[in-house]
């Protein structure tokens, strides 16, 4: 069975499931939902000392894509937002470091990783709101981005009345975008 990891900076840590377990729950999955991904990712490195987080990530990623798509959906947004992580074909990614995002209407620029500023989340919340508009993304998937943006930004390094401000910011969208028709 897999016991260490080798992280995308080259460090080593020792295997600890629950981590992945937190992931998913916290991209919106059940627990039963998390216990089973879990369990595969285990299965498949069942015969590897180590694995690298890229192989880790696939295998969630793929049984996410056979098991709930939605969950998947949000733990790529979560990847997104937190880890500047863009991903592109199965479980692979950009790690954007500089430069523009076109998404839809609205042209953003990237920073190496993580929200920085209420600026950010106005941004997140352009993006949702267009989704939505174009249809490209369910009520309930924007519930949930937003669920996940309210953690980022509790986790991000802004002050705490930038955090304040960018709350409230999430909370009018949902209230203007999100609630019941």
């Amino acid at each position: 069975m897999v016991e260490k990891v080798v992280k995308f900076d080259g460090t080593v840590e020792k295997f600890d499931r629950e981590k992945i377990i937190r992931s998913i729950m916290n991209a919106g999955g059940s627990r039963t939902l998390a216990e089973r991904i879990t369990r595969m990712v285990e299965e498949k490195l069942r015969d590897r000392p180590e694995a690298t987080t890229m192989h880790i990530r696939r295998i969630i990623l793929t049984g996410l894509e056979d098991l709930d798509n939605d969950v998947k959906d949000s733990f790529l947004f979560y990847d997104r937002v937190m880890k500047g992580r863009i991903t592109y074909e199965a479980g692979k990614f950009l790690v954007i470091r500089d430069g523009d995002l076109f998404l839809g209407g609205n042209t953003h620029a990237l920073r190496p990783s993580r929200i920085t500023g209420v600026d950010d989340i106005r941004n997140i919340l352009e993006e949702l709101a267009e989704d939505l508009w174009v249809a490209s993304i369910r009520r309930k998937d924007a519930i949930r981005r937003s669920g996940i943006l309210i953690d980022a930004i509790r986790k991000s390094p802004m002050s705490e009345n930038d955090k304040e401000q960018a709350i409230r910011l999430v909370m009018n969208f949902q209230r203007e975008f999100l609630r019941e028709v």
